[in-house]
């Protein structure tokens, strides 16, 4: 019985384990991004969704009104926090949306105003 129970455990464990570095394996690109050239890339390919994380609801960062807005949502984004490294991913997503946004948006006034 308690060879099963223990082995039960383990698989639990395992099961979350990988659960966690899923999350966290979605953001790592993170620590190397370059959102200037990240925001610049899709601006000249014509792509002005802006980007939105996820939490308790969606979140676009440096964005005042979404509505009838196109976006993406950074993948591997949530309300849950795994671990400490996944909390400062997760804090680095919404910097990079803020920041990402922010080119975004100037370049959708640079285009009204021509």
């Amino acid at each position: 019985f308690l060879l099963t129970l223990f082995s039960l455990m383990s698989i639990s464990i395992l099961s979350a384990e990988e659960e966690v570095n899923d999350y966290e394996l979605r953001l790592e690109w993170l620590e190397t991004a370059n959102v200037e050239e990240d925001s610049s890339a899709a601006i000249l390919k014509g792509d002005l969704r802006i980007k939105c994380v996820m939490g308790y609801a969606l979140e676009c960062p440096g964005v005042e009104e979404r509505e009838g807005l196109e976006y993406t949502v950074i993948e591997g984004t949530g309300d849950v926090v795994t671990s400490d490294r996944h909390d400062r991913l997760l804090r680095l997503a919404k910097k990079y949306a803020r920041d990402y946004n922010s080119y975004i948006e100037q370049a959708k006034n640079d285009q009204k105003t021509q």
